[in-house]
């Protein structure tokens, strides 16, 4: 037992840029007053007039906000470029319907269709500082190292804001050299440095290998920060049943992230280690010294809050009260705004988590 883990237990062409409004709805026309303490509290809302004129879009939504005091820096798109993953944990969620043999990311042309209506939304409905962000993520995305880099490296050109999220074990010196300056965030998975604990959630590979020197991996993190010292380093934990009395205070203080977003286990695949509101709610409570970091996201809170775009390029969303998955068409068919307003996303869940989170 090592001294951290003793310390606690085909292709089409890209549409035009979009120009209509998918958030017209009056229903939408709320974000939550600011206030309260940040990243625990839901919020009041106000009520604002949505835009009349469609074209106007979310530029209007997000210029009522500012107005407001409310206006979030980033939109994340969260893009999970492939189911594949060297880890198995219960919990996992990244399960999707199957739309064609291969995963969208190894087609170059249909990579950049998408990203370019991602930009081209960006630049016809962002506000003036703000930026959409594409947050890489998986399955465990750094099979596909290369991959990632020549997203990244198109996103960036394209003006997009970026970030990725690993589960750290397949992370190595020379990717963070040639990625850490352009990164906004980085994100890493980490629910345990228990070894019987990752174990039983099934966060190690098939020979049982897993993150053991997080010594290790604070070094690499402070490559990053080192090239390039705006970057944001992340954590994400997700609390289950099988880590839910555990403490990370060892592996928060080695790290020291500026962003720590503890989710609550969401049984939207499997009820595989699902835990209470209350086994939560102690959880947070036992990290109380880490608050001013801590983004805490229960089952609530993560419903219909998320943009997520799948392997496939279809915007998806947990089914209403069961198991699975809605899908929209493509994005690089449809375009962005269309296939938002094909899946049951939220923007008033949306815009409060993202305005109280700092964008987390």
């Amino acid at each position: 037992m090592s001294s951290l883990q003793a310390s606690f237990r085909p292709s089409t062409p890209v549409p035009s840029a979009v120009k209509t409004n998918p958030f017209s709805d009056t229903s939408l026309a709320c974000i939550p007053a600011e206030g309260g303490q940040r990243g625990l509290s839901t919020g009041s809302v106000h009520a604002i007039a949505p835009a009349n004129n469609a074209s106007n879009g979310l530029r209007q939504w997000l210029s009522d906000a500012r107005q407001l005091a409310t206006r979030p820096k980033d939109l994340v798109v969260n893009w999970h470029i492939t189911e594949a993953c060297n880890y198995s944990c219960k919990y996992c969620y990244a399960e999707w319907d199957r739309l064609a043999a291969r995963e969208l990311m190894h087609d170059v042309s249909g990579s950049s269709a998408l990203l370019a209506e991602l930009q081209a939304f960006a630049e016809s409905n962002l506000l003036p500082g703000q930026h959409l962000r594409l947050n890489i993520a998986g399955g465990e995305p750094l099979l596909y190292a290369d991959r990632c880099t020549a997203l990244l490296q198109e996103a960036e050109s394209r003006g997009l804001a970026t970030s990725i999220i690993t589960n750290g074990s397949l992370l190595g010196d020379e990717w963070i050299k040639e990625n850490a300056t352009r990164l906004d965030v980085l994100g890493i998975s980490l629910d345990s440095v228990v070894s019987s604990t990752a174990d039983a959630i099934g966060r190690n590979d098939k020979r049982g290998k897993r993150v053991t020197d997080w010594k290790h991996l604070a070094g690499l993190i402070g490559t990053a920060r080192a090239l390039n010292p705006k970057i944001v380093i992340k954590l994400n934990t997700v609390v289950n049943s099988l880590n839910a009395s555990e403490s990370l205070d060892a592996a928060l203080s080695l790290i020291k992230p500026e962003q720590w977003k503890v989710l609550q286990m969401l049984p939207s695949v499997t009820d595989a280690t699902a835990l209470s509101s209350d086994q939560f709610q102690a959880y947070l409570a036992r990290h109380h010294a880490w608050r001013h970091v801590m983004r805490p996201e229960d089952n609530e809170s993560m419903q219909g809050s998320y943009l997520m775009i799948d392997p496939f390029g279809r915007l998806f969303q947990n089914k209403p009260g069961g198991k699975g998955y809605s899908y929209s068409q493509p994005m690089q068919v449809a375009g962005f705004a269309q296939a938002v307003r094909e899946v049951d996303w939220s923007p008033v869940k949306f815009l409060k988590r993202y305005n109280l989170q700092d964008a987390a």
